[in-house]
């Protein structure tokens, strides 16, 4: 008899991922299983059809809410959501706990990718490189423009997960830059200290009540107007009106990032028009790499939960 496992991807983004999982399941699973991803109908309103989540037996819910209504609306097959990433701000653990539904993701798994990522958009911000891309397709010059190095620079890093520890180690092992962090136990005055002496400040920690609009206009300001902010955690930990209003008087030099604050970003959007904010969609972490760490995730708690009904020695538990 063949067990059928319906998985539904609720997220609009990352779809490449889904023929990796699937080829992971066919290798992984025992011949018996058909595992099947296919991708949650959206309205005309661009929301998530519930009606379409019916009969699911695991959730995907990426960037997509997943409450108390989607997880009901999945029915009764429904015995595991998984989260290929390791922010679940938007995954409601404590309807996964009331219905008993286990729920895990892959926190630590995309440390190296991410971190590689923010050194990317430091050096593209310090050395202005869009802004010398930009002058050679448009002149003929030589020379210009002219950035700084990260040698002997302080990097202020907020978050003290795997992400901002494995930047710390490439900020102070390749450039030889001095270092300061924070973590959710950091007094307030440590968080100012950061902020008032750093040369680049970078955004690590995970979206929380305490952490929403953490960076706003009186911290924006504490900040060296030579500066460059860094974001590769979640949009909202900066307030946006403050923030454009920093970026467009220059009492800040720079910001990029890889995250937007509704996601995917409008490209209508007036602040991505900034002269001097980078911005990548949330591109980071998407490496062959992490993507076959995911998969090879997914399929072992696929079989945790459908083949060995233990539930109990799921990889990243969070409920």
């Amino acid at each position: 008899m063949v067990l059928k496992i319906d998985i539904v991807w609720m997220g609009k983004g990352w779809h490449s991922l889904i023929p990796i999982f699937s080829e992971k399941l066919k290798k992984e699973l025992p011949s018996h299983v058909a595992a099947t991803i296919r991708v949650a109908r959206r309205t005309p309103h661009d929301e998530i059809d519930p009606s379409s989540l019916n009969g699911a037996s695991m959730l995907i819910p990426t960037m997509e809410k997943c409450g108390p209504d989607e997880l009901r609306a999945a029915g009764s097959n429904l015995k595991l959501v998984y989260q290929p990433a390791a922010g679940h701000e938007n995954i409601d653990s404590q309807a996964c706990k009331e219905l008993g539904i286990p729920f895990c993701n892959c926190s630590g798994k995309n440390a190296v990718s991410t971190a590689e990522g923010t050194v990317m958009l430091m050096l593209a911000m310090t050395r202005r490189l869009t802004e010398g891309i930009e002058k050679v397709r448009k002149e003929a010059t030589i020379g210009a423009p002219t950035g700084h190095t990260l040698q002997g620079k302080k990097v202020g890093i907020i978050g003290g997960g795997k992400i901002g520890k494995t930047f710390e180690k490439m900020c102070t092992a390749a450039f030889g830059m001095q270092t300061c962090s924070t973590t959710s136990k950091s007094s307030r005055r440590e968080l100012e200290d950061l902020l008032r002496t750093s040369d680049i400040v970078s955004v690590h920690c995970p979206l929380t009540e305490n952490t929403r609009g953490l960076l706003g206009k009186k911290e924006l300001e504490m900040m060296k107007r030579s500066a460059v902010l860094i974001n590769t955690a979640r949009g909202h930990i900066v307030d946006k009106h403050a923030l454009a209003k920093a970026l467009q008087e220059n009492s800040l030099q720079g910001y990029a990032t890889d995250v937007f604050w509704d996601e995917p970003a409008d490209p209508s959007d007036p602040f991505l028009d900034l002269p001097n904010v980078l911005v990548t969609p949330h591109m980071l972490s998407s490496t062959h790499e992490f993507f076959d760490a995911i998969a090879d995730r997914c399929a072992e708690n696929v079989k945790a939960v459908f083949i060995d009904n233990n539930p109990s020695v799921l990889q990243n538990r969070i409920v």
